[in-house]
């Protein structure tokens, strides 16, 4: 269960909102991914020193359970290579983290310390695709908690910053998970404005989401969003090149 992290604050309540209809975004493009359920709770002060409270949370589905549910088994490892993910999956799964604006995932290790991977659970057949499936979506800039800071090493100065962080392998699946945002704008356009506990998103990450890959304007959509995504890949590309020169460069023992 997820529940809310300070009281008497609504900033708090609404990011679990928030996180919630992240889920509930994933479940629209597949179904491959953990099913949500939100709840009202009620916290009842054992020592009766505080008044009864109630706050929004909601239910993760255990991995267990969707594992059942998918037919394959949960994977204990302490990474992978991004050979062995299912392409189309991690282009798709790579998208939606874009979408929401999270950069806090791994879908091939985990933190230093954790075994893989990092907010992504791993699951497949031996010697078959492997479906690293996300969760834990409070630091992105959907949520935009106030405890959120982004990874230094990103080079982003806030949550609410998009950056691509899809694999290089799987940039000929992005037109076929494209089509899938396309397919289901509406549906996720629904979510947002019809969650009624959700008091209305930041108005503009309420227009990033719309435009980051649902966008309904003229230019063709998919060539826009691939674009964008292509000068993330490119860009990234040329800061690896740059280090890797800068590295050989150096002195032997300098």
């Amino acid at each position: 269960m997820v529940a809310h992290c300070r009281d008497n604050s609504e900033r708090y309540e609404q990011n679990v909102i928030k996180e919630y209809l992240a889920y509930r975004l994933l479940n629209v493009l597949t179904d491959i991914s953990y099913r949500v359920r939100l709840a009202r709770v009620t916290y009842i002060d054992s020592d009766q020193r505080d008044d009864n409270r109630v706050h929004y949370a909601f239910f993760i589905e255990h991995k267990n359970r969707l594992a059942k549910r998918l037919g394959l088994p949960e994977i204990y490892t302490a990474k992978i290579k991004v050979a062995d993910l299912a392409g189309p999956y991690s282009d798709l799964t790579s998208l939606f983290q874009f979408l929401i604006g999270n950069t806090d995932f791994s879908p091939i290790a985990g933190a230093e310390g954790e075994d893989c991977c990092h907010n992504s659970t791993l699951f497949g057949n031996e010697g078959e695709p492997i479906y690293a499936i996300p969760y834990d979506f409070d630091m992105s800039g959907l949520v935009d908690a106030p405890y959120a800071e982004p990874n230094p090493r990103f080079r982003i100065k806030r949550v609410t910053q998009r950056l691509y962080r899809g694999r290089c392998a799987y940039i000929d699946n992005l037109s076929a998970s494209l089509q899938q945002f396309h397919e289901n704008r509406d549906t996720i356009y629904g979510l947002i404005d019809r969650q009624p506990e959700l008091h209305g998103l930041d108005a503009q990450e309420d227009e990033k989401i719309r435009r980051s890959l649902l966008r309904r304007d003229r230019q063709p959509e998919e060539s826009a969003a691939r674009n964008r995504v292509a000068v993330h890949l490119i860009r990234s590309r040329r800061r690896a090149r740059r280090a890797s020169r800068r590295r050989s460069s150096r002195p032997a023992g300098g």
